[in-house]
């Protein structure tokens, strides 16, 4: 699953080619929307696979895995995004796709835990108040041109604005 606006300014063909070079024979979706990787992650369990890798960030490693939760299937991880919070958690080179996918290609495989919270599951955390604002103010053009510093950015700007009155 190729999330084609992860990560930096490179382009769907830039990513493609990248992801093609190393991945030769395998089928290669890429993803139109968000929620999209969730539907093709689990049609792709559906149809057999038994590996499906998200080439991505974060957020795509989330949905891929709700497609897979429950399943078999085992997780890969191709870090495309601008932060890959979950891909250095599990010691993956960020951005360095041959390495990352000689790990899928080894068979190497982790067990981590897949919490829920509202019917939906994720990989690394889950957050409310500022992390969940930061994350959700974060403008896809703040990332691409502030890169991982944009959510630094976005955080001093929510605390710095006025709190909100409790009643």
């Amino acid at each position: 699953m190729l999330n084609p606006v992860a990560g930096g300014p490179e382009t769907l063909r830039d990513w493609q080619e990248r992801v093609e070079s190393i991945a030769h024979d395998c089928p290669i979706r890429v993803i139109a929307h968000p929620g999209e990787a969730e539907a093709l992650a689990r049609n792709a369990v559906e149809e057999g696979f038994v590996r499906i890798v998200a080439a991505g960030g974060d957020g795509t490693v989330n949905h891929v895995a709700n497609g897979i939760a429950g399943t078999n299937a085992a997780l890969g991880l191709l870090p495309l995004g601008t932060v890959n919070v979950f891909a250095m958690e599990l010691g993956l080179p960020a951005h360095n796709l041959q390495v990352c996918w000689s790990i899928i290609q080894d068979g190497n495989v982790r067990l981590v835990d897949l919490p829920s919270a509202n019917g939906k599951h994720f990989v690394q955390l889950a957050g409310v108040g500022l992390d969940a604002q930061v994350v959700k103010e974060t403008s896809l053009a703040f990332k691409r041109s502030f890169g991982p510093l944009s959510y630094l950015i976005s955080a001093a700007q929510i605390a710095a604005r006025k709190p909100p009155k409790l009643f």
